[in-house]
């Protein structure tokens, strides 16, 4: 889809969430290891009370500018670059843009069940702090820092990486993207609102 962010925004984005109350070259195996784990988890469009539509394949700008409900978008990134294709296409059938059909105000956790989009959340902080997204990073999959050369494995035991990590983003409608202020269980979605779950890696993309 799109594609720095300075530490101190991390640590921002860290304390806001933590107070809710609710990529590198990778080895064959790395691939074949992110691919199974992104396929199996991947989301499947499915029919909401009013209907969902959009899905993989959907642009993310043409859903978040014309949806008249509650838009989403999953964007991994820059995660996949020079991954290997199977990388790619795993991380491509893990992210997309969906509109959902509603008239009344719903929660991001709402909003990703209907789209059948699965999360992670930390052993610290629950659902307040977002590991995983559609089961992207994989467990095993290197997180290389550009920085110093050196990896990290995401364990989503306390706070992900500063370099590798996903945020939440809320765009009020006529509005411009901004981090959201509560947790996915909570953050309450409008109509005409969107919401987008952005994996950064190496300050990119810093926005959605």
């Amino acid at each position: 889809m799109r594609r720095l962010l300075a530490f101190t925004s991390v640590l921002a984005v860290s304390a806001v969430l933590a107070a809710c109350s609710s990529g590198g070259q990778s080895s064959d195996t790395d691939a074949t290891t992110q691919a199974a784990a992104t396929e199996a988890a991947a989301p499947a469009t499915t029919e909401a009370a009013g209907g969902v539509t959009g899905g993989t394949d959907a642009d993310d700008d043409d859903i978040v500018n014309s949806c008249a409900g509650v838009a989403l978008v999953i964007d991994t990134g820059d995660l996949g670059d020079d991954a290997g294709d199977a990388v790619e296409d795993a991380l491509d059938a893990a992210e997309g843009a969906w509109c959902i059909d509603t008239d009344a105000a719903i929660t991001a956790r709402e909003a990703l069940d209907l789209v059948g989009a699965s999360t992670e959340g930390t052993t610290e902080y629950g659902d307040a702090v977002l590991c995983r997204v559609n089961g992207v990073p994989a467990a095993d999959f290197p997180l290389v820092n550009s920085a110093d050369g050196s990896s990290v494995l995401e364990t989503c035991a306390t706070m992900p990486a500063a370099h590798a990590y996903w945020s939440m983003w809320l765009k009020p409608a006529g509005g411009e993207w901004g981090y959201a202020m509560e947790g996915v269980d909570t953050q309450k979605l409008a109509p005409g609102e969107a919401l987008e779950l952005l994996f950064t890696l190496n300050g990119a993309p810093a926005t959605p």
